[in-house]
């Protein structure tokens, strides 16, 4: 603002001032700020932040001038030349005034081509607080929390009402009585519960039903909704591939953690560095999945140092916001241009978080390490179940092969391998991926399931070692189809492709030569020999869509004499820039010169049996291979696929923190925030502006990174933990943005308040709910909605609260509420991620190549009405019946929504699959519930709104009902197919007629304002 050409004097307060201007100045002061003091915190710092600090703030890079305004020190220190910045008492011989009420267009501050100008109000209050005497003080949210006495003549009232009431009175306005009982149950429980309450709740004493909420276990859900949101989790890891990850075991522990109302200073010392705790156990660990909820890549040509980079930033972007209302990331290319965090402090926080062994570019599996399998809870029936029955299957076979068709079976076997000389499918001992998270499952065929990890590229190497010699001429290579695969493909591509770039064989040690010989199938452009031809970017590619076998002979340069005991070492590579066009089933065979590419097959340990007539080994492969024996191969196998299935939901894997061995990895301040661009080494440590430095002994670790922000002494965790309390029940945080709690930061509607929540908050040991419950046994949360044309005049926002602000339902609290009235419901908590009701090719439109989140596949039954907690998050395309209305998008951390109104919602509740079920469902219910068409209203009114319909409310729906019923009896074909939607059963002994007539009831009571807004 100030800034002054280097050539030019400062003017002469005489010289520089103009009359007029300072007339006008003192003018304005006199009438608006002469009653009272000049608020610095109110009206002086904001004006500076916002109209000066762009170019006279924290930021030396953008500084002009030399000049700096955000420091008392700094304005206060006299001039070189003899003027002042402030002189206390005297506005006309302030620098600062001559400028800012200058008419000369060289001389006024700021400049004329800045966007922003001062407005009178903002002249007055600087003129204003410059004349008495210049009081300055710290930004309000960095001064340490003191409680403050109640408000003088409001002692004996409810704290939050001492507070709001002494405001009001102090603004004229008169405060709304309270609301009735139903609309104060209706409340509480969409507060806590995010579900209406049932038919059964008792209002008699609110401060009991509001412990009923608290005690439920739908309450840690329902909280759990905002922290995800905080956390950015999703159930995909991001970007372009945004492949799904596991992270559901880490949300289910923030529920648990809410519904035992873990102390708010605990659950942040866990959630940041739980594995440092002495002796940390599975919990502390599963905790820290919260800032691996980050966004992954797995982009072709990602970088890795990059992006880990960019995980460590987001983690100091993210902790930063949840816990201290800052706005970090604004000083990661540079000193922040308006609050006291230099770009050195930014790269100090992410030197807390820089220390994990991880790898940037690795967003292809469920997870990236670091990584802890846990058990799933409730499983372990399941699994010995199975294994009994695995147990039975087995013996039952193995009884079986002893009958004495075994010497007949094996006399054929003999034959057979020496008269037409069968492909010799070869088994390996030992299957391993040059990926660690490539896994390779032995089938009863003698081939090989990759699953596991599914990297963009891979080696697959198969070893085994032959028991008797013979002659290797020829090697075939099969892909087969299986379930497993892309669409029951040959792959997991994105559509079941593959490119094998390169095959090696080694035997005995040495390397072998292979020539192509023919296969059954390949890409014009991309033939078996591109196979064979030593370029890793080249390979033999089959085109996906096909669900049949693929088959590619290689012949040997030189057949080779392969000798019993001889090792057999066979590498698959997967080089190419084809992204994750990996065989996903396939199976080697050895064969002699000449023998045909479908001629049959024997697996490698038969021939060595029937060879060395190894009985044992004969009656083992009979088992395994007897036409007779199949129904009771087939019977053990899908025991074996039930105990597979069994276990892999018996354990889930999680992101979570932990730290690297041995020296910690070196930080550096990255000069324009470049991963590349290393400048001073830091070390770890957090911002000097808050005046509380980590202490002397301290390891400068997460640890004490995450003390140092539940210390009583921190001026901001508190706040800004309570502030969202607030938000979450009166609609809006005291201040109104959650998110910044710095100078462009909104300022606290009643900053005694917040303060006197902040000290309770910490003083009662962090407990959440008792602080839900203060806030909510006050006056002002129980106040009723009804708005006067005085209060919209004076207050159109509500920021006084003389009333309760109506507000519309989160995204999630609205499907939840439809399903729930309707009793469709299904309360369970935890467990893997679900996928509802979803309109047909969004996943499609946008996905990447080669994820594996390219087709969304409907889940049936309960998955279907499970809470929207747990539907799949998907971070390319959310949930679009929560989307729509402005659920955050989870890409990053968000601490508030905003509340939008569409055409587009209105089509949602109208007529997406999951509200028209609930419709049609609530219907049938009110059906069933009441006789008479009188008596179905007023039920269908209580179940929705907790309350009786009025007169006209219920006369309204019943000309309403006349009108469907009179529509639907002249075509019961159209009322059939009104009814006709969603997967739940409609009820065989209800008129679909009728049903029909009260499904349109009760879409108009779903779609009511009372109903989509919180009362």
């Amino acid at each position: 603002m100030l800034e002054m050409k280097e050539s030019r004097q400062m003017p002469r307060a005489s010289a520089a001032l103009s009359a007029t201007g300072v007339a006008l100045a003192f003018g304005m002061a006199s009438c608006a700020f002469a009653a009272q003091p000049v608020d610095f915190g109110k009206y002086v710092l904001p004006v500076l932040s916002d109209k000066c600090f762009h170019c006279h703030g924290p930021d030396a890079s953008s500084r002009k001038a030399k000049l700096r305004l955000d420091l008392e020190d700094e304005v206060r220190k006299p001039r070189s030349d003899g003027t002042a910045l402030i002189v206390p008492g005297d506005a006309a011989a302030s620098l600062l005034i001559q400028r800012v009420t200058s008419t000369d267009p060289d001389e006024v501050m700021p400049p004329p081509d800045f966007v922003k100008k001062l407005s009178p109000t903002e002249l007055a209050a600087l003129t204003a607080w410059v004349q008495q005497g210049a009081k300055w003080e710290a930004h309000w949210a960095h001064q340490p929390v003191r409680r403050p006495a109640l408000p003088p003549g409001f002692e004996h009232r409810h704290p939050v009402d001492a507070f709001i009431d002494a405001a009001l009175a102090k603004a004229g306005l008169t405060p709304n009585p309270r609301a009735d009982a139903a609309t104060l149950q209706r409340r509480a429980a969409l507060d806590l519960t995010g579900l209406p309450p049932s038919d059964e709740s008792d209002l008699s004493d609110l401060s009991d039903f509001i412990q009923k909420l608290l005690s439920s276990p739908h309450y840690g859900e329902r909280m759990a909704w905002d922290w995800l949101d905080l956390a950015r989790y999703a159930d995909s890891h991001g970007y372009q591939k945004d492949n799904l990850r596991s992270m559901w075991r880490w949300r289910d522990w923030v529920v648990e953690a809410f519904n035992r109302n873990l102390p708010f200073d605990q659950f942040t010392i866990l959630q940041l560095a739980g594995d440092l705790l002495p002796q940390a156990g599975v919990e502390q660990i599963l905790s820290t999945g919260f800032n691996r909820n980050h966004r992954l890549n797995a982009e072709a040509g990602a970088i890795d140092e990059e992006y880990r980079v960019e995980y460590v930033l987001d983690r100091v972007e993210t902790t930063a916001t949840a816990w201290m209302g800052l706005t970090a990331g604004c000083a990661r290319c540079h000193d922040h241009k308006y609050d006291p965090l230099s770009q050195r402090e930014f790269f100090a926080l992410a030197a807390f978080f820089n220390n994990l062994d991880e790898r940037g570019n690795d967003g292809v599996g469920l997870v990236a390490e670091p990584a802890i399998t846990l058990s799933v809870a409730g499983m372990e029936r399941a699994v010995a179940e199975a294994e009994s029955a695995v147990e039975k299957a087995v013996v039952a076979l193995e009884a079986a092969a002893l009958s004495a068709d075994l010497d007949a079976w094996g006399a054929m076997q003999k034959q057979r391998l020496e008269t037409c000389g069968p492909w010799r499918v070869l088994e390996p001992l030992q299957a391993l991926g040059q990926d660690k998270g490539s896994t390779f499952t032995p089938m009863a065929d003698g081939s090989l399931l990759f699953g596991g990890a599914n990297p963009l590229n891979d080696v697959h190497e198969a070893r085994l070692t032959v028991r008797d010699g013979f002659t290797l001429h020829q090697l075939r290579l099969e892909a087969l189809p299986d379930a497993s695969l892309t669409g029951g493909s040959l792959a997991r591509s994105f559509d079941g492709a593959f490119s094998l770039s390169g095959l090696d064989v080694e035997i005995h040690g040495a390397a072998q030569k292979l020539l192509a010989f023919q296969a059954t199938h390949a890409a014009d452009e991309s033939p078996l020999h591109h196979a064979t031809d030593a370029d890793p970017l080249t390979g033999w590619r089959v085109p996906g869509g096909l669900r049949e076998r693929v088959r590619a002979v290689f012949e040997l340069a030189q057949p080779v004499q392969v000798r019993a005991g001889s090792e057999i070492v066979i590498r698959l590579r997967y080089e190419s820039r084809e992204e994750q066009f990996i065989i996903g089933r396939f199976r080697l065979s050895a064969g002699a010169a000449g023998l045909k590419m479908d001629a049959d097959e024997m697996p490698q340990s038969l021939a060595e049996a029937v060879r060395l007539g190894d009985a044992e080994s004969l009656r083992a492969a009979y088992r395994e291979t007897a036409p007779n024996l199949a129904p009771l191969r087939a019977a053990r196998d899908a025991a074996r696929a039930t105990l597979a299935d069994a276990k892999a939901a018996a354990t889930t894997q999680v992101m979570v923190m932990r730290e690297r061995p041995g020296e910690p990895r070196a930080t550096h301040v990255l000069k324009r925030g470049l991963y590349d661009q290393p400048g001073e080494r830091v070390q770890a440590d957090v911002p000097a502006f808050l005046g509380l430095p980590l202490p002397d002994d301290a390891p400068r670790d997460r640890l004490a990174l995450a003390r140092w922000l539940v210390d009583p002494r921190h001026p901001l965790t508190a706040r800004v933990a309570v502030n969202r309390l607030w938000q979450m029940l009166f609609g809006a945080g005291l201040v109104r943005t959650p998110e910044d709690f710095g100078f462009q930061g909104g300022r606290p509607t009643h900053p005694e308040l917040l303060d006197w929540l902040a000290a309770e908050f910490m003083e009662k040991g962090w407990d959440i709910q008792a602080m839900l419950r203060l806030l909510m046994t006050s006056d002002t949360y129980a106040r009723s909605a009804a708005a006067t044309p005085a209060m919209l005049e004076r207050d159109p926002e509500n920021r006084l609260l003389a009333r309760a602000t109506r507000f519309r339902l989160p995204a999630p609290m609205l499907r939840d509420q439809a399903l729930a009235v309707s009793g469709l419901l299904v309360p369970r908590l935890g467990g893997p991620p679900v996928k509802p009701y979803q309109p047909p090719g969004l996943w499609e439109a946008v996905a990447g190549v080669n994820s594996n989140t390219v087709t969304y596949i409907q889940d049936h039954d309960e998955n279907l009405r499970r809470r929207s907690l747990y539907t799949l998050w998907k971070r390319s395309v959310p949930p679009p019946n929560m989307m729509l209305f402005d659920a955050a998008a989870r890409e990053v951390c968000s601490a508030s929504r905003p509340r939008t109104n569409s055409p587009l919602q209105a089509l949602v509740t109208l007529n997406d699959t999951t509200y028209a079920e609930a419709a049609r469902v609530l219907a049938g219910r009110v059906l069933s519930e009441a006789k008479d068409d009188a008596a179905r209203i007023s039920r269908l009114w209580r179940i929705v709104l907790a309350r009786p319909p009025a007169p006209q409310e219920s006369a309204h729906l019943t000309a309403l009902l006349q009108r469907q019923l009179a529509r639907y009896q002249a075509d019961p074909g159209l009322a059939k197919s009104r009814v006709n939607i969603g997967e739940s059963p409609l009820p065989a002994h209800l008129d679909p007629v009728e049903l029909a007539a009260w499904t349109e009831l009760a879409e108009v009571m779903l779609n009511l304002d009372a109903t989509l807004t919180r009362p």
